[in-house]
């Protein structure tokens, strides 16, 4: 894809309008600012964002770039019902710049995923060099991925639902490794963590309700083994297509009820 939060920008804008960006901002701003903001980015591609706004400015576009990636591989056939999993994540405004909180909102606001999904942090950016190192060793990406080389973010289930926002749609249970166990109660609308440190993994017992789905999951057992990560297991239960609200104060309280619920 010829556009991306630095050199790739510029395009990037050419091809998407200012007012797709703003809602996704996470705090409320006028667009002619949000303009001034990207206009000065094209100008330095390479800048690091140095306060929360800059930031939040990246993110933003960062979840607009991934809707647009998203809905062309789709249009492509590249993506299908059966969702996608892994998937790894590299660039230094989502692996480094970002908290893990951040990082999440954006990869799943942006890219959506259906059923169960893990999503790994590719810190050090050796994405690209195992690509090319992959045509001499087939094996060594396998290797790498399997290593301490990248770094487990969260596993997240993701809901679909035809029920009112606020009601009850899921329970789930949660069972460690030690025999200990977690149940939850999760309402359309909301997003919620449980505890799972990486290297850890349990097993997780899903019972939708009300018209809920859990998309692509490839249930085959009454159970999913499920691996931590640094923000635990994710249950995303606003709902897709995710749309924000047009109101700025009821947004800016979403979103940051979002980071809240993810221990933000």
């Amino acid at each position: 894809f010829p556009f991306g939060s630095g050199f790739g920008l510029e395009n990037f804008l050419k091809r998407v309008n200012v007012e797709k960006i703003l809602p996704w901002v996470a705090k409320s701003m006028p667009l002619e600012d949000l303009r001034d903001a990207l206009y000065q980015k094209t100008l330095s591609p390479t800048s690091i964002p140095e306060s929360r706004e800059a930031l939040d400015i990246e993110l933003a576009v960062a979840r607009v770039m991934l809707r647009e990636m998203v809905r062309e591989l789709r249009l492509r056939g590249t993506l299908t019902a059966r969702g996608y999993d892994p998937i790894l994540v590299s660039g230094s405004t989502l692996t480094r710049a970002a908290s893990p909180q951040q990082t999440l909102l954006t990869l799943l606001d942006g890219i959506q995923p259906a059923g169960i999904t893990t999503l790994i942090l590719d810190k050090h950016s050796i994405i690209q060099s195992l690509g090319v190192a992959g045509l001499i060793q087939p094996y060594l990406p396998v290797q790498v991925l399997e290593s301490t080389a990248f770094t487990s973010l969260a596993t997240v289930v993701s809901l679909v639902s035809e029920s009112p926002l606020g009601k009850e749609i899921l329970n789930a249970r949660l069972e460690y490794e030690n025999g200990k166990f977690v149940e939850v109660t999760v309402s359309h609308g909301s997003i919620i963590a449980l505890p799972l440190r990486p290297g850890e993994s349990g097993k997780l017992y899903l019972e939708p309700q009300h018209r809920t789905r859990i998309e692509a999951s490839g249930l085959v057992e009454d159970f999913y083994k499920v691996n931590g990560g640094i923000l635990g297991l994710v249950i995303d239960a606003r709902g897709r297509p995710l749309e924000m609200p047009s109101n700025d104060k009821q947004r800016d309280a979403m979103v940051a009820g979002w980071v809240t619920a993810l221990g933000g």
